[in-house]
């Protein structure tokens, strides 16, 4: 990665040289682009994220909507957005955890998500009871 006065160069592992006005590295926690520019290692920020794939079967009628939805509240959110042209949603939760937590990928209980949406409107409630498990 090499900026000057006018974008940023990228440089792919084969050599092939990508232009751009501005670069926003978003490659996870294993990031090139966090290890290109500064080498720092990811902090944990009390974050969790999980995510679900549901059937279209098993979403509710109202939701099944061809766009991303999101739904915000306190310390926490819910976006959801079709895939494989719609037979599949994939819920992705959001929340500040009331515990300590480490990085890593781990598995996550309905109870656990559900603790953390308790009084949220019903609509986007009802899609918390779909996924058999969360990720």
């Amino acid at each position: 990665i090499e900026q000057d006065g006018d974008g940023v160069t990228l440089t792919d592992s084969h050599g092939n040289f990508y232009r751009a006005d501005a670069v926003i590295g978003c490659d996870g926690v294993r990031s090139v682009v966090r290890d290109a520019l500064h080498g720092a290692p990811p902090r944990v920020t009390g974050h969790v994220v999980y995510r679900a794939v549901v059937d279209e079967k098993d979403m509710p009628e109202d939701l099944r909507v061809n766009a991303p939805m999101l739904w915000a509240g306190p310390r926490c959110h819910l976006v959801h957005y079709p895939l494989r042209g719609g037979k599949q949603y994939n819920l992705v939760v959001t929340f500040h955890s009331n515990e300590q937590e480490e990085w890593g990928v781990t598995e996550g209980s309905k109870e656990e998500v559900l603790s953390y949406f308790e009084g949220i409107h019903p609509r986007p409630r009802q899609m918390l009871d779909r996924p058999t498990s969360w990720r």
